[in-house]
């Protein structure tokens, strides 16, 4: 199975991961936000819970960020952790505001603390992307199942986020995107991030001139 591009830390396969995933070893982590099936985008027609039986015997543990609308539409999980956006302002599809996600958890649960406080910050796209995951959550979760040189596994490669935090902390990481424009979007925004410092957690956060919340 040839990858579509690959570095010393990441490997980006170009398809279906229903496909992909087959051919691929366990690891340490799984770690995905799949399209939530609201319209968001041309690619976001179904919330994907097929993805965990697709997924089984490949993980120690896997985290899915699924959508407060489809948390339940998922097979049962371990536990379930969350993040929250104090004085979030974005609105929900039930009628409300929206500040907190679900994060689905399978296998191990690493968590000691299953909840986190993050800084708002604007919805932007990066690269043509429509729903690029933030960066903050996202190395949280990283950090929280898996270690320095493990490798993470995206089975939706979508903006890359996984790839760029993997880079950052230091982990090897395998994305799937089926799109290819993605791909193309994924590979450019990975060639110019580096590594951080063991503090990679709040480099991050200067980086992104936001704070956690601690």
């Amino acid at each position: 199975m040839k990858p579509y591009w690959k570095n010393d830390q990441v490997t980006l396969y170009c398809g279906d991961c229903r496909s992909v995933i087959k051919e691929l070893p366990a690891v340490p982590l799984i770690l995905m936000d799949p399209p939530y099936g609201v319209g968001k985008d041309e690619w976001d027609k179904e919330s994907c819970e097929w993805i965990v039986p697709v997924c089984e015997g490949k993980y120690v543990s896997m985290f899915i960020t699924p959508g407060i609308k489809n948390m339940f539409r998922f097979a049962a999980p371990t536990w379930v952790a969350s993040y929250c956006y104090p004085n979030g302002t974005k609105r929900s599809v039930g009628g409300g505001i929206n500040a907190w996600e679900p994060v689905l958890i399978y296998g191990e649960n690493p968590f000691d603390l299953d909840c986190r406080m993050f800084k708002p910050t604007a919805s932007v796209k990066i690269d043509g992307h429509s729903t690029p995951k933030p960066i903050m959550p996202w190395s949280w979760l990283m950090s929280i199942g898996s270690k320095p040189g493990d490798t993470v596994l995206d089975p939706f490669g979508g903006s890359g986020a996984t790839g760029a935090v993997a880079i950052e902390l230091g982990r090897k990481a395998i994305l799937c995107e089926i799109n290819e424009d993605y791909c193309k979007q994924i590979v450019e925004r990975l060639k110019g991030v580096k590594r951080f410092n063991d503090n990679g957690l709040l480099t991050i956060a200067q980086k992104q001139k936001v704070r956690l919340f601690k």
